[in-house]
């Protein structure tokens, strides 16, 4: 039977959807607009741990999530505090500069992978990663308007700050998943290995089997830190909510939680130098959509600003590929 598209094909459409059902976080936030930072985060966590353990233990793959332990013990953890973290600062930056501007500001994410990918794969960036690090910042100046301080709150500048972060937390992110969905780092364990693997040695099937079900462990417990990690901060949430709200929060924990991060998890394991990754831009798209509609105003600076992220990471994604060490 022929192939219609190759693997890379499809994880370049897997990915393209990911950005798309992400994207779809604004219409969920204005639902749930009335709630704290802290709530909404602590929803959207709560959500998606429900909606994936029952398909775990149905299944019988919780044992999955030992096994990434054993696989990635640091990584996991990492990854799993990252995660709930880039929500927060993610979400802080919508509630307070709106989705268009947030949404930029956490694209400039596979920027700050170059420098993670540096410190943790030993990949030196070179002249182009350099020029899209330059452009990068020249869009964010753009967005942020510096000198324009004096007519510009605390507020403002803590929101950009924060939405910045979001944007480095997400690069560090991007690099955990790419090296935690590895097949030569996922199977380095001999003991693990000779627990899963039969004597006829990896079918791809298997490893098919195993990326997947990696995948929901993964996005398990990033959700249930990130449930447990803001529901100490605020637990009031359950006192004042409509069943209206539960419902938009449970579609919160859906759609871009749960399917956009699950395809986004196996769609980067085929990534090499961000060929892959830069498919995940229809998120930016559909920021820019959403901020016309629900904001009622695109201004030209917010394209500006979005065309040079856009641009500076289409150079790392199409530049000439380095076999990665």
């Amino acid at each position: 039977m022929v192939r219609l598209l190759s693997e890379k094909s499809k994880a370049q459409i897997q990915i393209f959807l990911s950005g798309i059902l992400m994207g779809t976080i604004g219409f969920f936030l204005l639902g749930l607009n009335l709630l704290s930072t802290n709530a909404i985060v602590a929803l959207r966590g709560l959500f998606g741990a429900l909606i994936i353990f029952p398909i775990l233990l149905f299944s019988k793959k919780l044992g999955y999530i030992k096994k990434l332990f054993f696989s990635h013990p640091w990584l996991t953890i990492l990854q799993s505090i990252t995660g709930p973290v880039l929500i927060y600062c993610y979400f802080y930056a919508i509630m307070n500069l709106g989705y268009g501007t947030a949404v930029f500001l956490l694209k400039t994410g596979p920027i700050f992978s170059v420098f993670f990918m540096w410190l943790f794969l030993k990949r030196s960036p070179d002249k182009n990663d350099l020029l899209a690090f330059l452009i990068t910042m020249i869009g964010v100046l753009i967005l942020t308007q510096p000198w324009d301080l004096a007519s510009s709150s605390e507020s403002y500048w803590k929101g950009i700050l924060i939405g910045l972060i979001s944007g480095v937390l997400m690069g560090a992110a991007n690099v955990f998943r790419i090296m935690i969905f590895d097949k030569s780092r996922l199977y380095q364990d001999t003991a693990l290995t000779n627990s899963i693997i039969s004597s006829e040695g990896l079918s791809e099937t298997k490893l098919s089997d195993d990326l997947i079900y990696s995948s929901l462990s993964l996005i398990f417990l990033e959700t249930l830190v990130m449930f447990v990690m803001f529901s100490l901060l605020d637990f009031s949430y359950f006192r004042t909510m409509s069943p209206i709200h539960w419902a938009i929060a449970f579609g919160l924990g859906l759609i871009p939680t749960v399917i956009a991060f699950f395809l986004r998890n196996i769609a980067l394991k085929h990534d090499e130098a961000g060929d892959v990754l830069i498919f995940s831009y229809s998120e930016t798209i559909m920021g820019a959509l959403l901020t016309a509609i629900l904001d009622h105003e695109l201004t030209l600076l917010l394209i500006l600003s979005g065309i040079c992220i856009l641009v500076a990471n289409g150079i790392v994604a199409l530049k000439p590929k380095k076999n990665l060490p």
